[in-house]
């Protein structure tokens, strides 16, 4: 299993914005100097405890100036509110400045965003079918015409041209219809905060679909993302993290079940209705959530590196997690969890090669 970090954008309330952007930088450039792979960004706007990343672009740039190994992309980037031709530019342009280390996802995107650029998000599954074949033309460097329904030009070419001959693409979501369109596109696909049991469950409609379209090629990867938290002990974590965590879960059922608005939707109805678990032990057991000591997290992370995807974004950063903490927590992850369980090799490992 590969391993990347996940950097959704929060804020440090305690600090301003520059500070805020510093520590995350810092934080992933620990993640190149421990035993993870890549970092995803993902693309948020105008939502203060969440928005240092509404340019993905311009962050992973400033990272892949400071780091020497993570791969990067975003997590997604919402294709449908941007022109593939701009976007496959970025994409070409960021691999070549981090020296061929760049994958990106693409995804639909809170109705928010849509209605911030006077945008129909009910058209984003088309523009999707539209726009990642458009954008996968764009990449190969050549001249085109295009003419479709959401987009139109002529004689466009894409410069400079990546490094990597075709760069890894990913689309995430939860449904079935965004396993077969990752299927049927060529791309992998990465779902988040669901059970071991729900990653092999979709890994298997994924191989299954892409089996129809692509039986000459192997299949692209599976990932999917959790939270996770190391500390000295879990008695030490569950007082620190517990109630970050907690409120980010909930955040994200109410997100994504259309719940913002409901002042009567509780965390239980989140548990079952988004999660389906009904406590909180079961959100542990079923690898949708990890904390605990280095020795807890090392057997925890194994589980799921036995029984879900190829891939396992962590996410760190949370809420108003406090940020020392979380960074001794990336801290323990990098340097006595990731190497004990096939993470990459270190940076001394790495510097004798």
């Amino acid at each position: 299993m590969d391993y990347y970090t996940f950097v959704l954008g929060d804020t440090n309330q305690n600090a301003d914005d520059q500070t805020s952007m510093e520590e995350i930088l810092q934080e992933i450039e620990m993640a190149d100097r421990g035993g993870f792979t890549g970092c995803f960004v993902a693309e948020h706007h105008n939502h203060r405890p969440q928005s240092m990343t509404s340019r993905p672009g311009l962050l992973i740039a400033a990272a892949a100036t400071r780091t020497r190994h993570l791969r990067f992309g975003t997590m997604v980037t919402i294709l449908g509110i941007h022109h593939p031709y701009f976007v496959a530019e970025e994409i070409a342009t960021l691999d070549v400045l981090s020296g061929g280390r760049i994958e990106y996802g693409f995804g639909a995107g809170g109705p928010v965003w849509w209605r911030q650029v006077g945008a129909d998000q009910k058209e984003a599954a088309d523009r999707m079918d539209e726009g990642i074949p458009l954008l996968q033309r764009f990449l190969t460097g050549e001249e085109i015409d295009y003419a479709g329904r959401f987009w139109s030009g002529s004689k466009a070419r894409v410069v400079p041209e990546p490094v990597q001959r075709s760069v890894p693409l990913w689309l995430s979501g939860h449904s079935a219809d965004s396993i077969s369109r990752a299927a049927r596109l060529g791309l992998s696909f990465c779902t988040g905060f669901v059970s071991c049991a729900t990653v092999r469950q979709r890994r298997e409609l994924y191989w299954q679909q892409w089996e129809q379209t692509h039986s000459d090629l192997a299949p692209g990867r599976v990932g999917h993302m959790i939270l996770a938290a190391v500390g000295e002990s879990k008695a030490e974590i569950e007082r620190l993290i517990v109630p970050a965590m907690r409120e980010k879960l909930f955040d994200f059922a109410k997100s994504t079940l259309g719940k913002r608005n409901d002042p009567g939707f509780t965390f239980d109805q989140a548990l079952r209705e988004r999660y389906d678990v009904l406590t909180w032990d079961e959100l542990i057991d079923n690898g949708i959530i990890v904390y605990g000591s280095v020795e807890e997290c090392r057997d925890r992370l194994g589980y799921i590196a036995d029984n879900a995807g190829e891939v396992l974004l962590l996410q760190v950063r949370f809420g108003d997690l406090d940020r020392s903490f979380a960074r001794e927590s990336l801290a323990r992850l990098t340097d006595e969890v990731l190497p004990s369980i096939g993470g990459r090799a270190s940076e001394a490992e790495l510097a004798e090669t």
